[in-house]
């Protein structure tokens, strides 16, 4: 019996009660037969009326009740102790549990309406919290926690050959500029080359970028088209590769080099959201032009200028 029964202006007394037992209790003023099958009603004996000596008993009543005999489901409910005695007055009202918002209205759902919404203050805990289509919601000194998020960087450079149509580049999240938080994690793809792995379902905003250098990281890179690619993974554990079912291309961004010398390295930045599933990785590919002999990736100034980073947004 789960659900709770509720009715207005319900009492009487209950004739006698003999043991702390009793699932039978007889008297006056219970519903007749209108308590529905799986659900209960609670009721309060000696509900602390003036003048009483005797601590009050919460008895949870069924189906089957009758005005005059009551079928006990439970007794001593919700803390109290079970009594005994003759001529006991009892009511139904409400009970230290129907404060509680799983109990405080027929549904489970508290619905607040008006201008006067709802404050809370000091710690308040949400589990499966949602906010209402098209409501708007304003927090005001709120700390959300555990949100999953990370950022991985080129800790040094990665040489990206010529024409190269995919080439992975090295990441790490140690040090200053890249950590994992609220089940993030990285997990080795090849050679020095990491993915970001997410472990919720969901849409997340993806931040990156590549500088690129020519070799020797003295040069501009030669004139082409070089493209920065988020590799996507199904599962941490997949390699990648072109032929591979579980890898895709997530995203793109390309620059058409001039090849003339400038302010280097030459940098192509990325921002877009994508859907990701538990589980699904992410690292940076680059692709370089014809002819271009060896580009390094993350050679210069590489923590900042060769980066991936992401943060879930919802689902």
């Amino acid at each position: 019996m789960t659900n709770r029964y509720r009715a207005n202006f319900y009492s009487g007394v209950v004739s006698g009660i003999v043991s702390t037992s009793q699932l039978t209790i007889t008297g006056t003023g219970f519903p007749n037969l209108t308590i529905p099958a799986n659900q209960y009603m609670a009721i309060t004996l000696a509900p602390g009326y003036y003048g009483t000596t005797v601590a009050p008993e919460i008895v949870y009543i069924g189906p089957g009740t009758t005005s005059t005999v009551a079928q006990v489901v439970q007794r001593g409910a919700e803390g109290s102790i079970a009594i005994t005695g003759t001529n006991i007055p009892w009511v139904a009202g409400p009970t230290p549990t129907d404060f509680d918002v799983s109990n405080l209205t027929a549904t489970g759902t508290l619905s607040l309406s008006g201008t006067g919404g709802i404050a809370v203050s000091g710690t308040a805990n949400f589990t499966n919290f949602t906010i209402a289509n098209n409501a708007v919601a304003t927090f005001s000194g709120v700390t959300i926690s555990g949100i999953p998020k990370g950022r991985m960087y080129a800790s040094s450079g990665t040489l990206v050959p010529s024409g190269s149509v995919g080439t992975a580049v090295g990441t790490t999240v140690t040090g200053t500029y890249g950590f994992t938080t609220g089940g993030v994690t990285l997990a080795a793809f090849s050679g020095s080359s990491t993915k970001l792995v997410v472990p919720t379902a969901g849409y997340y905003q993806i931040n990156a970028s590549v500088g690129l250098s020519a070799s020797g990281g003295s040069n501009p890179i030669v004139a082409g088209v070089y493209g920065l690619q988020i590799g996507v993974y199904s599962n941490a554990n997949i390699s990648g590769g072109a032929t591979n079912t579980g890898y895709y291309i997530g995203a793109n961004n390309y620059i058409a080099a001039s090849g003339t010398p400038g302010i280097y390295p030459e940098t192509i930045v990325f921002s877009d959201i994508l859907y990701l599933g538990a589980n699904y990785g992410l690292n940076l590919v680059v692709t370089s032009a014809s002819g271009s002999n060896y580009v390094i990736a993350g050679s210069v100034n590489g923590p900042q200028t060769t980066y991936l980073s992401l943060s879930y947004i919802g689902s």
